[in-house]
């Protein structure tokens, strides 16, 4: 079966933002926009933004006049988070493809892209093009998840095999599919990236509950319209057996969970260092 990766649409995008933003993302959100402010940059792009938690601090701290550009390839997605941060003077938003940016040359100090790396077809040219938009001296910074074995998707592997078998979907494949450092950090460099700096960032994400968390693999991520589409009648069973696997591994009423991922950062070089 093909799952889509990117269709985060119809209810999909509100019950990933309200289930697994506060456990999975709100972690490396506040770590990413830490990294990205550090610079003091004027010019941000933030691509790949999904419901906007990286967007909300980096709206935090910018400085007076800096100006946010803030993109996604789900307008669904991007209605969330303007609906939950609101209207601001210097704050764009904007429906993009991340590896086609509609932006001129050397346009943004930094780029910004937490978990959307692993989603484009050609991760290389989606690279590339985020060197092309940043200026000389311009900093990248972006978030991809270490191997599923390191975070709690595993659990989600298992039960989903041990529901479905051969016929289990696939879709928690593919955030977990960059893994490796040294080829996050060979392929950066190969989209003329310098000063490239892989880091393992270990974190614990939190939910109020194993059942939240439960739900919100189920119900927000692209799993669901896999799922609707060959086994509909046993998607609240899946939900009941992944609440029990996860309060087995991690407790519940709160949910406390050990995550992995992998943050890279590297500069666009000054034309005498390209």
């Amino acid at each position: 079966m093909q799952e889509n990766p990117l269709a985060f649409v119809g209810s999909v995008p509100e019950h990933y933002d309200r289930l697994l933003g506060p456990f999975l993302f709100e972690p490396y959100a506040v770590h990413a926009a830490e990294i990205v402010l550090g610079s003091r940059p004027a010019r941000i792009l933030e691509v790949a933004s999904g419901t906007g938690r990286v967007t909300r601090h980096l709206i935090d701290g910018l400085d007076a006049g800096a100006l946010l550009s803030v993109t996604d390839l789900s307008s669904d997605m991007l209605a969330i988070a303007q609906a939950r941060l609101g209207a601001s003077d210097n704050v764009r938003w904007e429906v993009a493809d991340a590896a086609n940016l509609v932006y001129g040359d050397a346009n943004f100090d930094a780029v910004v892209c937490q978990f959307g790396l692993m989603f484009l077809p050609d991760r290389l040219a989606g690279l590339c093009e985020w060197h092309r938009v940043l200026c000389p001296g311009g900093r990248l910074t972006y978030a991809v998840w270490d191997s599923l074995d390191a975070n709690p998707a595993w659990v989600i592997r298992d039960v989903l095999g041990e529901m479905f078998a051969d016929g289990a979907p696939q879709f928690m494949q593919l955030p977990h599919s960059m893994h490796d450092a040294d080829e996050l950090g060979s392929i950066t460099r190969r989209a003329g990236f310098a000063d490239v700096v892989v880091d393992r960032v270990a974190l614990t994400g939190r939910s109020p509950s194993a059942r939240d968390v439960a739900s919100g693999f189920v119900y927000g991520t692209p799993l669901l319209a896999s799922l609707t589409s060959f086994a509909a009648d046993r998607i609240e069973e899946l939900c009941e057996r992944l609440t029990g696997a996860l309060i087995t591994q991690f407790g519940d009423k709160p949910l406390s969970a050990p995550l992995s991922a992998y943050v890279v950062t590297a500069s666009k070089g000054v034309a005498n260092d390209q």
